[in-house]
């Protein structure tokens, strides 16, 4: 695999051999809905948070190099959704008999693999985190 995103490049690797033993593995990633920026996606002065939700969706989808191209290239016939979920959280209360709902934003990042390797850190799992030429954000591996 010529990826160049360690994070996605690992999980694809585990994902594949989980494949082809024919043994169960779930990866399960809690991300924000929306990025932690003011505005509304459709509206044209919210050019950040449309960056932020592009590179998201070229990580996880449409990139090249995306863990689904990625796991659909090298793991032909899967059914990533066996293995790959992605959730985002919400909370929920009544307010004057009406239910009210709205977004918890998520910005933790940790990573725990097979109980012997962790990530802890500020970095995304885009590649504009990951690439290292891009955010000032920084991890630590921990194995």
């Amino acid at each position: 695999m010529g990826l160049k995103n360690e994070i996605v490049k690992t999980l694809c690797e585990r994902i594949t051999r989980a494949f082809y033993e024919k043994k169960p593995f779930k990866v399960i990633i809690v991300v924000p809905l929306l990025p932690g920026f003011e505005g509304d996606p459709g509206d044209q002065a919210s050019t950040v948070l449309r960056i932020q939700i592009h590179w998201q969706k070229v990580a996880i989808l449409t990139g090249e190099d995306s863990i689904y191209n990625t796991l659909q290239k090298t793991c032909p016939g899967i059914n990533i959704t066996d293995y790959l979920f992605f959730f985002s959280l919400r909370k929920w209360d009544v307010l004057h008999g009406s239910p009210i709902t709205e977004i918890i934003y998520v910005h933790s990042k940790l990573m725990i693999v097979d109980d012997k390797r962790g990530i802890c850190g500020s970095a995304n799992i885009n590649d504009r985190s990951l690439w290292g030429t891009g955010d000032s954000e920084i991890a630590v591996c921990i194995e």
